[in-house]
C-alpha cells in the first residue's frame, strides 16, 4: 500500500497520506493492522516514520535489518503473515509502500533464508549504510576496506539487499559495480516485483513516496537499472508478466523526440534506449503489435526504425507469445494516421514493417479496446474508430501510403467495418475527392467491379 508524503497542514513537519486504492484490499490488511498499533515499530511504521523524518537512517536500517539477525529482539506481532497463503500479496503491498522494507520482509518469510549471525549481520548493516550514502564504486570500496568489510562474506540473499538499496536510491554506478561482483541468489529481491515498482518511478503523475528524488531523470535511470538487471539474469525466468508489461511501457510508450531535460521520456536517439531494447530482446521480452505501433508512430527516422528491428526482428515478434495476427491493425493504422512524422517517412516505415514481418494481416482493423467503455458513457462512433490501414489511408487521402499497402496485398474490395463503404467512398466522406478518383481509376485499370 503506497503513500504520499505531504507537509502538515500547520506547516510543522510532514504527514502521510496512504493510498489504499492502489493495491488489492486483502493485501493491505497487514499494513492497516500494523498502523493501528503504534506500540510496535515494525516494517510499515518504520517506512512511514523514516519518510516523515521522525527517525534517522541509522534507526531505520537498524529497525528493518534487525529482523534478519538471529540474536535480535526485533520480533513483532506483524512479522508473520496473517494468512500464510496470502504472504506473497502482503509482500507486494509492502513493496508498494517501500521496496527496501518489502524486500527484507520477503527474506524474513522465506523458508530458505537462514537468519544471520552477529558478525554477518553487522557487516550487512554497515555495508547497507555505505550503499545508501555512496554511489561511487571506488569510494564504496575504500570505505569498506577502512571498516574491514567484505561483501563476499555475505550470503547471496543478504548481499542482494545492497542492490535493492542502489535501486531505491538510483545509484546506477554502484549498482553496475555490485551486480557484476555479487553472486545471484536462486530467487532475488527483484523477482518479487509486481511491475508497479517500475511504473510508479517513471510516470510523471505518480505522487507515491520513493527514497530518491522524483523527476524526469527517473525514466533513463530506470532503463539503465533494468538493462543491468536483465543482462545479469537477476530477474529469473520466467519473468513475471506484469513486470514484462511495465518494461515494455518504459521501452516503447515512454519514448519521444523531445530532448528537453524536463521530458519524462527516453529519446529515440539515446544509447540508453538502444541498450534497453537489446537487453529486452536478449531475454525474449518482445513488445506486442500495439506497443510497436506506439514506438514507430513518432519515430524520427528510418535509421531508428531499422535499429528497432535489429533488436526485435520480425521473425522474433511473429513467433512470440505477444503476437496476435488479428491485432495487426494496431501496428499498421497508427503509422498511417500519425501526424508526428513526415509523409515520406511514414511510407518508408510502413514498407519496412511489411518487408520485416511474415504473418501480418494487412486488412485487419485497429484494435481500440477502450472505445467500448467510452461508448458506455454515450460517446458516438467516429468514422475512424475501426479503420483498417487502407481505410485510414483513404480517409487521409494518402495515395502513397495506399499504394504501399496495395503493393503488399491490401484488399481493394475491403469494406469498412462501421460504414460498410469501400475506400473511395470513405475518402469522399472526408472530402478527399482526389484520392477517391485515383482509387476508382485503379479499380478500373485492374478490371475490378465492386458490388454495392
Amino acid at each position: 500500500m503506497p503513500f504520499e508524503v505531504l507537509p502538515q497542514k500547520d506547516g510543522n513537519g510532514l504527514r502521510i497520506i496512504w493510498d489504499d486504492n492502489a493495491s488489492p484490499l486483502y493485501a493491505d490488511y497487514e499494513i492497516q493492522y500494523e498502523l493501528k498499533d503504534d506500540s510496535q515499530l515494525c516494517f510499515a511504521r518504520l517506512s512511514s516514520s523514516f519518510a516523515t523524518k521522525q527517525i534517522t537512517l541509522d534507526e531505520y536500517l537498524d529497525g528493518v535489518l534487525g529482523h534478519l539477525k538471529k540474536s535480535s529482539p526485533a520480533r513483532h506481532t506483524f512479522d508473520a503473515p496473517l494468512e500464510e497463503s496470502q504472504a506473497e500479496y502482503y509482500v507486494a503491498a509492502l513493496l508498494a509502500c517501500d521496496i527496501f522494507t518489502g524486500s527484507v520482509k520477503a527474506l524474513v518469510w522465506s523458508n530458505d533464508f537462514v537468519l544471520l549471525e552477529d558478525a554477518e549481520w553487522q557487516s550487512l548493516r554497515n555495508l547497507a549504510a555505505l550503499a545508501w550514502t555512496c554511489d561511487d564504486p571506488d569510494e564504496f570500496q575504500s570505505k569498506a576496506r577502512e571498516q574491514q568489510l567484505e561483501v563476499s562474506t555475505l550470503p547471496p540473499e543478504a548481499s542482494d539487499l545492497l542492490l535493492v538499496i542502489c535501486y531505491c536510491l538510483r545509484h546506477v554506478k554502484l549498482f553496475e559495480f555490485l551486480i557484476d561482483s555479487l553472486p545471484t541468489p536462486g530467487r532475488s529481491s527483484f523477482d518479487q516485483f509486481s511491475g508497479i515498482e517500475v511504473k510508479w518511478r517513471v510516470r510523471s503523475d505518480s505522487k507515491h513516496y520513493q527514497h530518491s528524488p522524483k523527476g524526469p531523470q527517473n525514466v533513463p535511470i530506470e532503463a539503465q537499472l533494468m538493462t543491468l538487471l536483465l543482462r545479469s539474469k537477476r530477474l529469473h525466468d520466467p519473468i513475471n508478466d506484469e513486470i514484462a508489461r511495465s518494461l515494455q511501457f518504459l521501452g516503447q510508450t515512454l519514448v519521444s523526440q523531445k530532448t528537453s531535460p524536463d521530458s519524462w521520456s527516453l529519446n529515440y536517439s539515446s544509447p540508453v534506449l538502444h541498450e534497453f531494447h537489446s537487453a529486452l530482446a536478449s531475454r525474449d521480452l518482445v513488445p506486442s503489435l500495439t506497443e510497436i505501433g506506439d514506438f514507430l508512430e513518432d519515430c524520427p527516422s528510418i535509421d531508428v526504425a531499422e535499429q528497432f528491428f535489429t533488436n526485435f526482428t520480425g521473425a522474433m515478434i511473429s513467433n512470440s507469445p505477444t503476437f496476435y495476427r488479428e491485432h495487426s491493425g494496431s501496428l499498421l493504422v497508427p503509422i498511417v494516421e500519425s501526424r508526428k512524422i513526415g509523409d515520406k517517412l511514414r511510407v518508408d516505415i510502413m514498407r519496412l514493417i511489411l518487408k520485416e514481418f511474415n504473418g501480418l494481416d494487412i486488412d485487419a482493423p485497429i484494435h481500440r479496446p477502450w472505445l467500448a467503455e467510452l461508448r458506455s458513457f454515450g460517446r458516438p462512433d467516429q468514422p475512424e474508430d475501426m479503420f483498417n490501414p487502407l481505410m485510414a489511408a483513404a480517409w487521409r487521402g494518402d495515395k502513397e501510403m495506399a499504394q504501399a499497402l496495395i503493393d503488399n496485398g491490401a484488399d481493394l474490395g475491403f469494406k469498412d467495418i462501421l460504414s460498410h463503404q469501400y475506400a473511395a467512398s470513405v475518402a469522399r466522406q472526408n472530402g478527399q475527392d482526389d484520392f477517391a478518383g485515383w482509387f476508382d481509376d485503379l479499380l478500373e485499370a485492374k478490371g475490378i467491379v465492386l458490388l454495392p
